[in-house]
């Protein structure tokens, strides 16, 4: 069996640019802070377990981060989030496990 995927979708950590619906009650650097802290969260607790590759599904597409979350990334590219979930998904090859997840689980655990 093929060694599977935790594919993990996020957007860059901009300010205004993440949790735009949060930032209208806590303001965009709270917002903001909340998304970098919940994503490097999640990352690292997936990164935890060697069972699996994690991977970043990332937007926007092409964009170098500022913080190294230690994982792959590859691009969402365009669509809508049905679409881009979609291409995710099916960016390995046939037979690879693939599970998705947001990357905003505060709460996120391993077995």
């Amino acid at each position: 069996m093929k060694r599977p995927v935790l594919l993990i979708m996020a957007k860059q950590p901009r300010v205004g640019a993440v949790k735009t619906r949060l930032a209208r009650d806590i303001g965009a650097v709270a917002a903001w802070r909340f998304h970098r802290l919940t994503l490097a969260a999640t990352v690292r607790t997936a990164r935890a377990v060697p069972f699996w590759r994690t991977i970043i599904q990332a937007t926007p597409d092409r964009v170098r981060w500022r913080q190294s979350f230690r994982a792959r990334q590859i691009n969402q590219g365009p669509g809508d989030i049905g679409e881009r979930m979609c291409r995710g998904l099916t960016a390995f090859p046939r037979g690879t496990p693939v599970v998705l997840i947001g990357c905003d689980i505060p709460g996120v655990t391993v077995p």
